[in-house]
């Protein structure tokens, strides 16, 4: 049977330790006491740090551990935060085609045993088998208790989701009305899933509005995850059926999967193809070229939640369905800048012999994410979250430290040259010049800028300076990476 992982955020002064004290005793203790009594897998998030009598909320989750899933659990620990009340997260990570074959008994016999006074469920891959009326029947059985779902709708419950379908009506307008895209394709999610069917959708009805007509084998499976969409992109190319002018993927992941198939590819983007995604991840910001997208409020939703599990456990009233607005973000991977327009209308391939015609063989390793070769965020790490919002907020001030950060976000610089070497194998100051480095390297492609300017601008006091850094993290110089061969 698949384990059963959850989150526990106590108060310390029930037991009247200090905070490093009790997280010891967690850790060296209690965590595997539980694990070897209870048979699943058990993981201590963090302490609570007031003395009052708290409520206790339960949040049932598919996974904690990608950004997706972090953004919503950051909301919904900060109102746990605002509320004072104790959070357990239980996550039941179940691969998607085995989502169908568990009994939802399965999910609640360890949940239904704690004193829970709330629970927020956030479905996700497990939508097809929990948003049912026989799901519905058995909550009512099990639960008195008051339940809010997230991102997904169950009759008679109330729910928080994004507006997926106005969100997909802006981004669409751009590409097809403002844009003048024609060749779009699509990567899909798995239709069972209420979000990624309203997508598929408004696509689909946007096309027939504008008089697009899609073909067939651009319209892409996927299942959200970063190989998915690389798996998509691979057969389009393998199969030489890459004819699209913009690729529109229903969420940011399977973008970035595809951007990547498409760079190892020898295929530039946005020059020679367009692409998109969905959610506004932490990481969108940071490929390269930043990801066109619409925002989805997930630190809201995830507050909001919590909020609305509260208010009706005091006996108020909440709104049954609550429509989150969607937010279009642009930036240039959908062909917004200068130099985006010249190679627009041209079949990928054309292209790809134009550019070969003008350069050497000699091709820079592809890249895409901020950190190459590296997962930006694989669990969830409320000090590493921490830690790269603030450098990525702060990279550009020149005087940047460790020790600026540390003031900033109340962790110690020790526990932050430890956090980033254990996730990145790096020290501070190597990941502040990659973030750097890559902010560069995306104006010295795509701007006409000096290159004192850019080194400026990306946050270092002198051309010298940058020249060193750029020279050591890309083996090449800025002059020769915007000036290849």
């Amino acid at each position: 049977m698949q384990k059963l992982r959850f989150t526990l955020i106590l108060p310390q002064a029930y037991l009247g330790l200090s905070k490093n004290l009790l997280s010891h005793c967690i850790s060296a203790i209690i965590i595997p006491v539980l694990t070897s009594f209870t048979g699943y897998d058990t993981i201590y998030n963090r302490v609570q740090n007031n003395n009052r009598p708290m409520q206790s909320i339960g949040l049932f989750i598919d996974y904690m551990h990608t950004p997706f899933h972090t953004a919503i659990i950051s909301g919904i620990s900060e109102a746990a935060n605002s509320y004072n009340t104790q959070l357990w997260c239980f996550e039941f990570p179940v691969h998607r085609n085995e989502a169908q074959k568990i009994k939802p008994v399965t999910f609640f016999d360890f949940i239904s045993k704690r004193n829970l006074d709330g629970l927020i469920i956030a479905p996700g891959i497990l939508e097809p088998l929990l948003c049912t009326e026989h799901f519905y029947s058995f909550l009512k059985q099990q639960f008195t208790i008051p339940l809010v779902f997230l991102l997904s709708p169950v009759n008679m419950i109330p729910y928080i989701r994004v507006d997926n379908k106005g969100g997909m009506n802006k981004l669409l307008f751009h590409l097809f009305a403002e844009h003048g895209y024609r060749r779009p394709a699509f990567i899909k999610g798995n239709e069972q899933n209420s979000d990624f069917n309203i997508r598929y959708k408004t696509f689909t009805t946007l096309c027939d509005e504008y008089g697009i007509y899609p073909e067939n084998n651009h319209i892409c499976e996927g299942n959200y995850t970063f190989d998915s969409g690389r798996s998509a992109i691979k057969r389009l190319i393998d199969n030489k059926k890459l004819h699209c002018d913009v690729i529109i993927a229903a969420n940011d992941q399977m973008a970035a999967g595809a951007m990547f198939e498409l760079q190892i590819n020898g295929i530039k983007i946005p020059e020679d193809i367009r692409i998109t995604g969905f959610d506004d991840l932490e990481t969108a910001r940071f490929m390269n070229p930043p990801l066109t997208t619409i925002r989805q409020p997930l630190y809201d939703m995830g507050y909001k939640a919590l909020e609305y599990t509260c208010e009706l456990i005091k006996g108020n009233n909440v709104q049954q369905s609550t429509i989150m607005p969607a937010e279009l973000i642009i930036r240039d991977s959908c062909g917004c800048m200068k130099s985006a327009g010249e190679s627009k209308g041209k079949d990928i391939y054309h292209q790809k012999k134009e550019r070969a015609s003008r350069q050497n063989n000699n091709t820079r390793e592809p890249y895409i994410i901020l950190y190459e070769k590296q997962d930006l965020i694989t669990y969830y790490d409320e000090n590493l979250d921490k830690i790269l919002k603030y450098i990525g907020q702060h990279y550009t001030d020149s005087e940047l430290t460790i020790k600026k950060v540390e003031l900033a976000t109340g962790i110690s610089s020790l526990r932050i040259a430890k956090t980033i070497k254990e996730k990145f194998n790096i020290h501070f100051k190597m990941l502040l010049n990659k973030i750097r480095c890559t902010e560069a390297k995306r104006l010295l492609e795509n701007t006409d800028r000096y290159i004192t300017d850019i080194a400026f601008q990306v946050g270092y006091n002198s051309r010298n300076h940058f020249y060193k850094a750029f020279m050591k993290i890309e083996g090449i110089s800025p002059k020769e990476f915007r000036y290849p061969g």
